[in-house]
Order: C-alpha cells, then sequence, then structure tokens
C-alpha cells in the first residue's frame, strides 16, 4: 500500500469528509484537543476531564468558546473548572489558561494545604475593563504560566456573591482609598487580605504610574516567600478593621430627625450648580440622595432643594448618560457634564432612576420626568424582560463594529456621516442643532447624542419622529452582549419601579409586568419543599438557580410585593 497521495486525490478525500478522519485521529493530541493542560498545572483527573465532555455534549457543534486560544477546528486549547459553571461571567473566563476555581470551602482548603496565596478576581459580565484585564492579563500565557505555579487563583461574579464583594472591596478601600472593577486582590490561604487594586496593564507602561501585572505579581511571590510572618501579622490588623466596618450598628442606634436634617445639608452643600449632582468625575446618577431630597423639599417646602432636584434630573436627562434614541441610563459618566457615559447599562441602576423620576413627578408635576421614566420602562419591557417575565441584569459597553473588533459605545453613537444616510438634509440640520453633532466626533470619532439646551416647543413633535428613524437603524447593529441572568433583589427594584408607573398612569401592561417578574421569582427562585422551603434563590441563568438570597434580595423582593 502506498503512503503517499497525489494532489488531485488528496483534494478529493478532503472534500468528502477528510476533515473528519483528521480530527478523529488527532483526538487526545495537542492538535485539536480542548483538554491540552495548563501550563504549570498538574493534568486533571479522568473525573473531572468526564465532567467537561458532558458539558461539551450539552452544548452542542455551535458552542463558541471566549478565548483566544483555539484549535484550527475552532475548540479551546484551554478548559479550566470555570466551564462547569452556570454564571455567565465566570464562563467567560473558562477557556482562559489560567487555573481558576471558583469560590468555595474546598478552594480554599486547596490553598492552605498548598501554601500558596490567593489570588482572588472579582467582576462582572459586562464590565468593560474585566474584559480589558481578561484579553491582555488572563489570556497571556507568560501570565497564567506564572499565576499557576505561584497562586491558587479564584474568580468571583460581584452581582452572584455580593457577600465575597462586599468584604474585599472594603479591604481594597482601605488599602488604597478608591475601588472599581475588576477588582483583584490578593489574600493569605486563610482568605485574609494584603494587597490588592482594580485594573493592572499587563506590564508597566511609560505613560501609566501604575505597577505592571506581571512584575506586581513577582513582587507579591517574592514578599509572599521572604516575609510571610510580617504580611500575616499585616493581613490580621487589616481583617480585624473590615470586621469592625461590616459589622451593623448596636440595636440602640436610631435614625433621628437630627441626622436626616444633617444628610440634607450636606447634600445641599455639596451641589454642582452649573451641571447638577454631585462636582467632579466621573459622575454617577446617585438616586437615593435625590430621593431623600425630594422627600426634603416636599416636606420644608424648600426652594433651594427645589431647584436643585430639577436641575439635576433635567440634566441628567438631557446628558448623553441617557440613551437618547433607546431609552434608559448609562452606568454613570465619565465626565462631570453627563455628556459622555461608561456605556452599560444595569437593571438595578434603570429601576432606581425610574422611580426616582416617577416619586420627581409625583412631587412636582413635570412632563419630562414622568417620560423619562416611562421610556425607561419601555426600553426595559422591549429589551430587558424574559419570556417568562423576569428582567435581565444588564448590557455591556463594547459590541462589534465593522472592523471586527469590540469597540466601547459603537452601538451607541453615531458618525456624521450615519446620520446622512439615515435621515433627510432637514432632519439632519435639526440633529445638529440639537445635540451639536459634529464630523469629528466627541467620542472616538464619533458622536454621542446629547443636548446642551431644552428643545423649544417646536422642535418636540418633529425630533420624536428622527428618534424614531434613528432607533429603526441602530437595531441592524450587533448589539452588545446582554447578560440573562436573573437576580432578585434588582428584580425587586423594577417591580417596585412598574407597580408605581401602573398607579399614576392606570397603564396596564406595567402592573401585568410587576406581576409576571414577582410569579417567576416566587415559582422559579423559591425552594418549593424541603427544610428550606420558602426561601430565596439569588440568581437565576439558564434553567438554573444559584446561591442562597441575601439581605437584599429578601428585602427589595419584600418591598416590591408590597409595592
Amino acid at each position: 500500500m502506498k503512503l503517499g497521495l497525489g494532489l488531485g486525490a488528496f483534494m478529493a478525500l478532503m472534500t468528502f469528509g477528510a476533515l473528519n478522519y483528521f480530527h478523529n485521529y488527532f483526538k487526545g493530541t495537542d492538535i485539536i484537543s480542548h483538554y491540552k493542560p495548563l501550563p504549570e498545572t498538574p493534568p486533571f483527573s479522568q473525573d473531572l476531564l468526564d465532567q467537561f465532555d458532558q458539558k461539551y455534549e450539552e452544548l452542542g457543534r455551535n458552542y463558541r468558546p471566549h478565548t483566544q486560544h483555539k484549535t484550527l477546528t475552532g475548540k479551546a486549547r484551554y478548559t479550566n473548572r470555570l466551564f462547569l459553571e452556570t454564571n455567565p461571567y465566570l464562563l467567560q473566563h473558562a477557556h482562559n489558561p489560567v487555573n481558576w476555581h471558583p469560590w468555595s470551602e474546598a478552594t480554599l482548603e486547596l490553598a492552605k494545604k498548598q501554601d500558596k496565596p490567593i489570588f482572588l478576581s472579582i467582576g462582572y459580565s459586562t464590565c468593560h475593563w474585566c474584559h480589558i484585564m481578561k484579553e491582555e492579563s488572563f489570556e497571556n500565557m507568560e501570565i497564567a504560566s506564572y499565576l499557576n505555579e505561584h497562586f491558587i487563583s479564584i474568580k468571583v461574579d460581584r452581582e452572584e456573591r455580593p457577600d465575597v464583594d462586599a468584604v474585599y472591596m472594603s479591604a481594597v478601600q482601605a488599602m488604597t482609598g478608591s475601588g472599581g472593577w475588576p477588582l483583584n486582590i490578593w489574600l493569605t490561604p486563610q482568605g485574609k487580605p494584603f494587597y490588592g487594586g482594580t485594573y493592572f496593564p499587563p506590564k508597566k507602561r511609560t505613560s501609566e504610574a501604575r505597577i505592571g501585572f506581571l512584575p506586581l505579581l513577582e513582587k507579591l511571590t517574592n514578599l509572599y516567600a521572604t516575609k510571610k510572618s510580617q504580611l500575616e501579622t499585616n493581613s490580621e490588623k487589616l481583617t480585624q478593621s473590615i470586621n469592625a466596618f461590616l459589622s451593623p450598628p448596636s440595636k440602640n442606634e436610631k435614625i433621628s430627625d437630627q441626622l436626616i436634617d444633617q444628610t440634607v445639608q450636606h447634600h445641599k452643600k455639596n451641589f454642582d450648580a452649573i451641571y447638577g449632582g454631585t462636582p467632579g468625575a466621573p459622575k454617577f446618577a446617585n438616586t437615593y440622595p435625590l430621593r431623600l431630597l425630594i422627600r426634603a423639599a416636599y416636606k420644608k417646602k424648600d426652594q433651594d432643594l427645589n431647584q436643585q432636584i430639577t436641575h439635576t434630573l433635567t440634566q441628567m436627562r438631557h446628558g448623553g448618560i441617557y440613551d437618547q434614541v433607546g431609552g434608559g441610563f448609562h452606568r454613570y459618566s465619565i465626565d462631570e457634564k453627563w455628556r459622555v457615559p461608561h456605556f452599560e447599562k444595569m437593571l438595578y441602576n434603570n429601576a432606581l432612576l425610574a422611580t426616582t423620576y416617577l416619586e420627581a413627578h409625583l412631587w412636582k408635576p413635570t412632563p419630562l420626568f414622568e417620560n423619562t421614566a416611562l421610556d425607561i420602562l419601555n426600553y426595559i419591557l422591549n429589551e430587558m424582560t424574559s419570556q417568562q417575565g423576569a428582567y435581565f441584569s444588564a448590557t455591556n459597553a463594547d459590541s462589534l463594529a465593522p472592523n471586527g473588533l469590540q469597540e466601547e459605545g459603537y452601538f451607541f453613537t453615531w458618525s456624521q456621516q450615519e446620520l446622512q444616510n439615515t435621515l433627510s438634509p432637514k432632519e439632519h440640520s435639526l440633529v445638529k442643532s440639537i445635540f451639536s453633532t459634529t464630523k469629528k466626533g466627541n467620542f472616538e470619532g464619533r458622536n454621542v447624542l446629547f443636548m446642551k439646551k431644552p428643545l423649544a416647543p417646536t422642535q418636540t413633535k418633529p425630533l420624536q419622529s428622527i428618534l424614531k428613524k434613528l432607533h429603526h437603524e441602530r437595531q441592524k447593529r450587533p448589539k452588545p452582549f446582554r447578560d440573562n441572568k436573573i437576580i432578585t433583589s434588582w428584580n425587586g427594584l423594577m417591580i417596585s419601579a412598574m407597580a408605581l408607573a401602573y398607579r399614576i398612569t392606570q397603564e396596564d401592561k406595567y402592573l401585568s409586568s410587576a406581576q409576571s417578574a414577582a410569579r417567576f421569582i416566587i415559582n422559579t427562585m423559591t425552594v418549593q419543599k424541603g427544610e428550606h422551603k420558602g426561601r430565596l434563590y439569588r440568581s437565576h441563568y439558564k434553567g438554573h438557580n444559584n446561591h442562597y438570597g441575601f439581605l437584599d434580595d429578601y428585602s427589595f423582593f419584600i418591598t416590591a410585593l408590597i409595592d
């Protein structure tokens, strides 16, 4: 038998199924296998590999792994334990070459057994800088090898485990004076923090003061090896401080009228008279202070408060932090003028903002306040509601651009050419007048839509027609990733907002939506039998309930049922 093949025969063989032949021939080798050993990591047990096989079978042929490291057939070269989880954020890291573990008692015991420090990385699925660090560092073979050799690495979704996030966010804020996500923190094998921060570039950049991630790992490894005793002493002191900070107040402490008045005066003094809200950047739409001020203004007939509340709510609505085309608010503004947002949209944020605008409308009936709230809720009904009636968690800041790359804000922004192609010359002229759009743009060469001044009465109706056109055109673009996880507490907040909207408008769609979401939590996210019957779950994703509920789940859902 001849081993060689002529070119024609070879091409024919490939045409009639040779790809399957070669796939089977090389199965189990580094050329094809998605079980290539993680760098600096002992081979996984056969039992774990069998679980991987079962999960791959469940996902089917259309599964597309989130990773740079793929075989010629498009399968992931590396698979870690996060592949077996049912959480969108953890699954985004399931094919990093990092030997990730989920947060568990078994993982903490492993760190003690191996006497290795823990690297804990906390984020969430729609976090822009979490995605950046994933691509730059957690997909980097050199960094993955170093992490796997010297640390026990743990991934946590802060939305699913707010308890873990609260503890270690407090630690990083105590150490650095600030916080955020991704939250990266190093712990002793006993789980006590000794160093932390947020985003780190893979290596030091000349334009940045922060240390590179790989050099930091090397320093911390050396510190643990040479000054372990001192490190453990310092981590113990920090742990005690965090425990004291997170401990609830004594039962004798009460909220007094004096404390409320002091809080109101604080917010009155700390006010941005030009742009509303609090001075400086980044700028968050802080709803609870606004709702407190609305009550104080109503009770005290305080005209200064009236002006501050109205100005802030108007500036936010006119700013780029509000999605002028599709409704709903982005998470925060990177500037003090509310103009250029960080483009994530979060369910809890929009629920609280809808409630705030509705309460402002009840206090001081204003079409702008009511319409803003209802636009938020209509966005939720149209784009963030599951078939069962519950509400999804969030959408990403990034989306696929025509260049094939994920770009922040691309879905929500406009080039001048896109506006010209979509609108008539008269409509485009009005858009330029209202939103100050230019060829240069105001964000990465594109335009975030925001109003510098209120609409003239004659502009309102034609603008509504224009925004419908732009929305229709925008829907043709690849949409940002949506986290379809159902979180009990966040659903509770949105149920309350929908119930309040129904009380004001008497429109059945808001009541019906609130009832459907509440039924889903009661029927699907509540333990139905056994010793834990009646207990809430924290989250639900693709048919799986994860973790029992926390205090905010009970608080916000009980409030929702009362509403």
